[in-house]
């Protein structure tokens, strides 16, 4: 019976550190911004400070894999809002397009 529980809870870290390491492959999408992290914060409950010195143990010690659904909105909400602000960064510009016209009509 122990050899079994043993399994089962190798089963289950395995698992979960490969929830953790997909959702930190989903952090790592170039559309995440300050707003995004805090609110990751918000919803692990864990403060911490994105940096250059953050390294993967601190973002595994975020049980990220309690919290997949999550991760996985934050990423898709990041990544539409940057779509967005692409979209209104370029649109004035073909707001302010003016045709002059001769008078020749051409």
């Amino acid at each position: 019976m122990r050899a079994w529980d043993a399994f089962t809870g190798l089963d289950s870290m395995v698992k979960n550190m490969v929830t953790s390491l997909h959702a930190v492959g989903e952090l790592q999408n170039p559309s995440i911004r300050d707003r995004h992290w805090q609110q990751l914060m918000q919803v692990t409950k864990v403060k911490f400070l994105m940096s250059d010195e953050t390294n993967l143990s601190d973002l595994l010690s975020l049980n990220l894999h309690e919290f997949e659904d999550e991760v996985r909105t934050i990423v898709d909400k990041a990544t539409k809002e940057l779509s967005m602000e692409k979209t209104l960064k370029v649109r004035p510009l073909a707001d302010e397009t003016v045709c002059v016209f001769d008078d020749n009509g051409s």
